[in-house]
C-alpha cells in the first residue's frame, strides 16, 4: 500500500470522471408515489443490490455521525445508471417509493436521461432493510462491506494505492465476477470512468488484504481509497485497465 495526496489521486491516477448534470426537479412527483406494499418493498429490497447498497450506505454514514452528535441529520447519495435491461419508467416507480428524492442524472451531450441518484430512503425502506439484516436476507456484498456495528475511525485525510497481493481465490472470484455488486461496478465504470463505493469497519491494512478486494486485481483494476479528516467510512475507488463494453455486463 503507498500513501498519496488526495490531490495527487484524483490528478495523476484516476481516469477524468465523466460528470452528469443533475435533474433536483422532483416537485410533485414524489407526493404522487404511492408506498409500496411490504411484500413488494421486500421483494424489491431483497433482489436489488444497488438499492440495498445506496440505503446500507445511508444508515452507515448516519451511524457515524450520531456517534459524535446523536442530533445529526445526514445522508448519501448514490447513483444508480441504468443499463440495457431496465425499463426505465417501471424502475424509477419503484426508486419513488423506496427513496424520498429520486433526481435524473442527464447527458447533456447525448440529450438523454443515463440513471438516478437517490438519498433520503423512506422509514418503511429502512425498517424492512433492518428486518432482512436481521433475518441474514442481504446480498453478501452489503453485509462484507457495510456492517453496521464497524467503527474505525481515520483522522488523517489522504488517498492509498491499493496492491495486488497475488492470486485470488478461485471461489470468491468466480463468485465476485457473477455477482450482482461486480455488474454494478462495470456499469458505473463505462458510464464515468471509474466506480465508488463505501466500506464501514475496516482499518487500511485489513482492506488491503481483504480477499474480495483482491479478486478485482484479477478481473482487470486498479483499486484506490480516499479518507477524508475525521471519517469513520472509508470511499474505494474502481478504475479499469481493460476498456468495458456494453455487453461485457
Amino acid at each position: 500500500m503507498r500513501k498519496i495526496t488526495l490531490k495527487e489521486l484524483w490528478e495523476n491516477y484516476v481516469p477524468d470522471i465523466v460528470y452528469f448534470d443533475v435533474d433536483t426537479d422532483t416537485s410533485g412527483k414524489a407526493d404522487q408515489q404511492r408506498p409500496l406494499e411490504e411484500s413488494l418493498l421486500e421483494e424489491i429490497l431483497s433482489n436489488d443490490v444497488e438499492i440495498q447498497y445506496a440505503i446500507m450506505s445511508e444508515l452507515v454514514e448516519q451511524a457515524a455521525a450520531h456517534r459524535h452528535n446523536p442530533k445529526a441529520v445526514c445522508s448519501v447519495a448514490s447513483n444508480i445508471f441504468l443499463d440495457g435491461q431496465t425499463e426505465k419508467a417501471d424502475y424509477e416507480k419503484k426508486l419513488r417509493g423506496i427513496f424520498k428524492v429520486v433526481s435524473y442524472l442527464y447527458d447533456a451531450s447525448k440529450n438523454e436521461v443515463v440513471g438516478w441518484t437517490v438519498l433520503h430512503a423512506n422509514p418503511q425502506a429502512v425498517s424492512q432493510m433492518r428486518k432482512l439484516q436481521r433475518n441474514g436476507k442481504l446480498d453478501w456484498s452489503t453485509t462484507h462491506f457495510l456492517p453496521l456495528d464497524g467503527e474505525t475511525p481515520y483522522t488523517e485525510a489522504g488517498a492509498y494505492i491499493i496492491e495486488c497481493k497475488g492470486k485470488a481465490d478461485a471461489d470468491l472470484l468466480r463468485q465476485m465476477q457473477e455477482s450482482a455488486f461486480y455488474c454494478s461496478i462495470k456499469k458505473t465504470i463505462l458510464n464515468q470512468k471509474a466506480a465508488f463505493f463505501m466500506i464501514n469497519g475496516f482499518s487500511l491494512e485489513e482492506l488491503e488484504e481483504d480477499p474480495y478486494i483482491q479478486t478485482l486485481f484479477v478481473l482487470g483494476h486498479k483499486v484506490y481509497i480516499q479518507v477524508y479528516t475525521v471519517d469513520e467510512t472509508l470511499s474505494v475507488v474502481v478504475a479499469s485497465e481493460t476498456r468495458l463494453r456494453r455487453f461485457d455486463f
